[in-house]
Parts: C-alpha cells; sequence; structure tokens
C-alpha cells in the first residue's frame, strides 16, 4: 500500500472548484502513473517512464497549461509554477509571492493572474468562498466542518486579509488533512483485519 499526497491540496482545489484543467491536468497524470504502474518490461517499460517524465509530474503540466512550454523537473519555470500554485491556494499575496521566488511584485501577479486565467472555476469558488466568509463569519467544508471567520469583525483590514486567506485555505487544506486522516485510519484498519 503506499498513499499518493503528491499535490494533494491542487487535487482537492479541483474538486472543490469543479475546475476543469485541474481536473484534465489529473487526468494526464494519473494515466501516466498508471501506465507505469502496469508496465511489464523491456520497450513497454521505457515507454512507460518516458511518458511519466513528460506527463506525471503536476508541475510540469501546470507549466505546459500556463505556458504553452515543455519543461523537466530541474527547470526554474516548473519551480515558479509549483510555488505559485501552492501560494495562491493558500491565499498569498503578489507580494509575498515574489519574495518567495525572487521576482518582483509585478512578475509575481502575473503569474497568479495566468493561474488564475487558466483556472477560471478555481478563481470563482476562492473568490465565492472570501465573499461568503466575510459576510457570514464562516464558510463549511464539503464534508460540512465549519471555520469561524470571527476576526473579518475587526476594523484593522489585514486582518480582514488574513480571514480572505483562512477562508478558502480551511476548505481545501482542512479537505486534504481530512482525507489524509481517513486514508490513514483506513490503511490501518485494513492491516488490522
Amino acid at each position: 500500500i503506499k498513499p499518493d499526497f503528491s499535490a494533494h491540496e491542487i487535487r482537492v482545489t479541483g474538486l472543490v472548484s469543479k475546475d476543469r484543467v485541474i481536473k484534465k491536468t489529473f487526468k494526464i497524470a494519473n494515466e501516466a502513473i498508471r501506465q507505469l504502474r502496469i508496465a511489464k518490461d523491456g520497450k513497454q517499460l521505457e515507454e512507460a517512464r518516458l511518458e511519466y517524465k513528460k506527463n506525471g509530474d503536476i508541475h510540469i503540466l501546470n507549466a505546459r497549461f500556463f505556458y504553452n512550454m515543455e519543461v523537466d523537473n530541474k527547470h526554474p519555470l516548473r519551480t515558479d509554477v509549483k510555488v505559485t500554485v501552492f501560494q495562491t491556494i493558500y491565499g498569498s499575496q503578489a507580494p509575498s509571492l515574489g519574495r518567495q521566488i525572487n521576482k518582483t511584485t509585478e512578475e509575481a501577479q502575473e503569474l497568479m493572474d495566468k493561474l488564475f486565467e487558466t483556472w477560471p472555476e478555481a478563481k470563482e469558488f476562492m473568490d465565492g468562498v472570501k465573499k461568503t466568509g466575510s459576510k457570514n463569519l464562516r464558510v463549511f467544508s464539503p464534508i460540512s466542518r465549519p471555520r469561524h471567520l470571527w476576526a473579518y469583525l475587526h476594523p484593522d483590514k489585514f486582518v480582514g486579509y488574513a480571514m480572505d486567506r483562512r477562508g478558502p485555505n480551511s476548505i481545501m487544506q482542512g479537505l486534504a488533512s481530512d482525507i489524509g486522516i481517513e486514508a490513514g485510519y483506513k490503511v490501518q484498519e485494513e492491516i488490522y483485519h
């Protein structure tokens, strides 16, 4: 048994936002991984390895979808895209992202804009969660776990920005964590039985 939590928060973002491009990306990556796992030997295995190298890495696929560029896992654009994706999901703003990837705020904002241009349903979902969270002072995960956002009542706008990050992140990263915990429990249950 091998749990696969690779790019787990991105998977959950695609799940909760119903974003078509994220779904397509994971279908491609999952198929490359599946073909590598079932490959026998010789030519079939070598072809599966090449396909995995090209399509089995979600961050390489994102670089392709965002920029229409073929990169490998050592290319700096892959790293920039990976960090941008995770930091955007976690609710970072362009100045913070720029510092992390050694880019200007404007360059970081361009990366974030490109991400949301490519993932329109994810952007719409995150914007909707912020709006609902600020209005209702709470959000609910898909499994009905609440996250209270009382700090929206605070007059400091930066506290509000923190709640703007916390709302969507609680849903996406929270559900990813819940899935991991449940998966671990199921594995232990199988071992026990």
